[in-house]
This record gives C-alpha cells, sequence and structure tokens, in this order.
C-alpha cells in the first residue's frame, strides 16, 4: 500500500486550526478538492461517528466522499477513514498537531492505503491545496 506525508506550519493558535477540521463553517472554506467544492457537510464528530461530503465538480456533477472518524484527541490528532461512494478503495488520513506556540501550529498529514501512484498523486496534490486554503478558513 502506498502513502504520502505532508507537513506545515500555520501562524494560527492549535485550537483554531483543529476546530477547522470538524467545524462545518470553517470546513466549507477550505475543504475544495482540486475542482470539487463542498455543498453539503454530515459530521457526528466522535470516535465511530460518520461523515459525509457532498461535493460538486465544475459541470455540477455530484461527488460523495464518507468515512468514519477512528480516534480524536482534542488539538493534537485526527484519524479517519476515506471513501468515494461508489469506489472500491478505502484507505485512511491522520492529522497530527503541534502546538509550537500561542500563535503557531505545526500539522502533519498523512494519506495512507493507495492501491496505485496515480491515486495517490491526485490526493496529494488535492491536500496541497486543502492546506494552502486550511489557515485562512481557520479564523
Amino acid at each position: 500500500m502506498l502513502h504520502f506525508a505532508l507537513e506545515g506550519t500555520f501562524n494560527d493558535n492549535v485550537d483554531n486550526l483543529f476546530s477547522a477540521w470538524h467545524e462545518p463553517k470553517k470546513l466549507i472554506n477550505w475543504f475544495n478538492l482540486n475542482d470539487l467544492v463542498i455543498g453539503q457537510i454530515m459530521s457526528d464528530f466522535r470516535v465511530g461517528g460518520k461523515f459525509r461530503f457532498h461535493l460538486y465538480d465544475v459541470a455540477g456533477e455530484s461527488h460523495i466522499l464518507m468515512g468514519e472518524y477512528m480516534d480524536i484527541q482534542p488539538n493534537t490528532r485526527l484519524q479517519f477513514s476515506w471513501q468515494w461512494v461508489g469506489e472500491p478503495h478505502l484507505s485512511e488520513v491522520e492529522v497530527l498537531f503541534d502546538d509550537v506556540d500561542a500563535r503557531t501550529t505545526n500539522i502533519q498529514l498523512i494519506h495512507s492505503g493507495f492501491d496505485d501512484e496515480e491515486d495517490k498523486v491526485l490526493h496529494h496534490q488535492a491536500w496541497l491545496g486543502c492546506l494552502d486554503r486550511l489557515v485562512l478558513a481557520s479564523r
């Protein structure tokens, strides 16, 4: 199985950044995967809880991403499964938060479980764009 890791330092506190990963009003502002834009978020933010993101591409076609929260350690770690409806492939995302100081947070994202290089590269590119937008939405 293939995986990738991304790391970044954000000029924001860990509380704001962690909440941006689970509060729908913040998620909708930064979680845009390549040309897909969120239209609806359903989330039961607890270990064992499920999430479902309804996204649309530029042609208006619907794409649904779903998963389950596997681990939630506030301001420290998130782990969740990741699957597109209609696709057999299931992967995992782990996000680690390191509170450097009151205004700085390091984030490491690990996305694992890819069967092929093309799928890994597509997800890597999408996450790069998301993380670029994350700091703007966390406030």
